[in-house]
């Protein structure tokens, strides 16, 4: 079923127009949802999180809603470092958005605390992409062991791409 999900999806991203408004509909859901994960991970109120970037609980109501689109990237560093960890801004090929509709779910948008980060306690990095859950699994770990730290997913194949959209 999710197969069939991403096929479909990878094949409406051929039309240039959907995939610019499917893009940029799914990165204010994954914002927003990203912001209320964190939130209620850190076990945060609006309120709280308001004050340590220096707006309301309404302010923060608006940054958690999947319509909000008017994102700023101080605000965003700000929530940043609210939550203790870094953000990453990074342009994408659209061959990667199926992948990342089929892993947004809550466990995927949670990340840890700079305090608990086994990149920087640990001395190794955490996995962080598709690819790296990929050989994790084979080397035994579980994708729920994994899942908190997957960040973004491996780019498809151009060739792959190439051939759906004709």
């Amino acid at each position: 079923m999710l197969g069939e999900i991403e096929n479909s999806l990878r094949i409406n991203l051929c039309d240039k127009e959907y995939a610019e408004g499917y893009a940029e509909s799914f990165l204010n859901a994954y914002i927003a949802t990203q912001i209320k994960v964190l939130r209620e991970q850190r076990q945060m109120t609006q309120a709280s999180l308001g004050s340590m970037i220096g707006t309301t609980q309404a302010g923060v109501s608006r940054y958690e809603n999947v319509d909000y689109s008017s994102w700023n990237i101080r605000s965003l560093i700000k929530m940043a470092r609210a939550f203790d960890v870094r953000l990453r801004v990074s342009f994408e090929p659209f061959g990667t958005l199926p992948g990342e509709v089929i892993w947004f779910e809550r466990k995927t948008l949670e990340r840890v605390s700079r305090d608990e980060d086994p990149g920087l306690i640990q001395g190794k990095p955490p996995v962080t992409d598709i690819g790296d859950w990929r050989a994790e699994k084979q080397r035994g770990r579980k994708r729920s062991e994994l899942s908190s730290q997957i960040e973004d997913h491996s780019p498809q194949q151009p060739d792959a791409q190439e051939a759906l959209c004709k």
